[in-house]
């Protein structure tokens, strides 16, 4: 269990960022589960590059899991996966979603946020992922000058811009959180593109500072829209708490301290979306589909 401190150094930052999972509350601990000494043996040769921090996939009726319908427990209660939830790619666990049924959707504290150009092979050629590049790369550069948007090509590959929100995906009910991810690619990037933006102006009455990423929790919801190509489920923030007031985290908070610790860990390079480890069942379904890629368009329309 990593427990956020005000005071932090280089060996808490990456014990956040090499554990997928870390809690916000204090528990009492029976003695004969204290394990002193032991605590974190046999991690000792592990590296942030074994760890899958997991991704907050929002499913659609072609989904995956939507077609498997392999029914899990959610708030006590087997369920089916339905298109409008949101589902935990590590965990798998399952979160009723749909803000147009008033469901109650995910807690999330964002840490930092990161704008790819993510190149998949097309289904056509067995699928999967490639590879990522910045913005910043002169091919990237090019192919966005003279190719037309939404329709990148890297060679015979996709090329997805995506931006990738880390967070802390937190249980409203006992307090606890794990590391998450978030993709925001085609229709998404709106979405992203609107929070964000109203994030950068939000500030505190009486102060000019712009406030760091981390300094309020969300809800993650999903709502029901449509294009010329179908219907399908799309992303929406709101505050976590109702109004900015009471969504705002104290600094000496352990969501805020985690965030940031977590947001530490991102630049040091000691954390990053792990697209490798969500595998390419399917054809390379799986990973395209959760992590932002092309041939989850060709299917959904988005």
């Amino acid at each position: 269990m990593a427990k956020a401190k005000t005071n932090t150094d280089e060996a808490e930052i990456e014990a956040v960022a090499n554990t997928s999972v870390a809690t916000v509350k204090a528990h009492s601990v029976p003695a004969e589960y204290d394990y002193g000494d032991y605590a974190g043996a046999g991690f000792e040769n592990s590296t942030s590059e074994d760890f899958a921090v997991p991704f907050l996939h929002v499913l659609q009726s072609n989904s995956v899991a939507v077609e498997a319908g392999e029914e899990v427990e959610v708030n006590g209660t087997m369920v089916a996966p339905r298109a409008g939830m949101i589902i935990n790619t590590v965990t798998g666990r399952l979160y009723e979603a749909d803000g147009n049924k008033n469901k109650p959707g995910v807690l999330f504290v964002p840490a930092t946020t990161q704008h790819l150009y993510v190149e998949w092979k097309t289904r056509d050629n067995g699928g999967g992922y490639v590879g990522q590049h910045l913005p910043t790369d002169r091919h990237v550069m090019s192919i966005i000058q003279n190719q037309d948007f939404g329709k990148f090509k890297m060679g015979d590959n996709d090329l997805i811009e995506t931006y990738y929100v880390y967070g802390l995906n937190v249980d409203e009910i006992t307090g606890e959180f794990e590391q998450a991810i978030v993709a925001f690619t085609s229709t998404k990037i709106k979405v992203f593109k609107a929070w964000h933006s109203r994030k950068k102006i939000m500030r505190i009455p009486g102060l000019r500072a712009t406030l760091p990423l981390f300094s309020h929790i969300w809800r993650l919801n999903t709502e029901g829209q449509k294009n010329s190509k179908g219907s399908y489920y799309n992303l929406k923030f709101s505050l976590g708490k109702g109004n900015e007031a009471a969504s705002r985290l104290m600094t000496s908070s352990e969501l805020f301290q985690s965030a940031a610790m977590m947001n530490e860990a991102f630049k040091d390079g000691a954390i990053k979306a792990n697209v490798e480890s969500l595998g390419g069942a399917g054809g390379g379904t799986v990973d395209a589909e959760v992590a932002g890629g092309g041939d989850e368009g060709n299917e959904i329309p988005f």
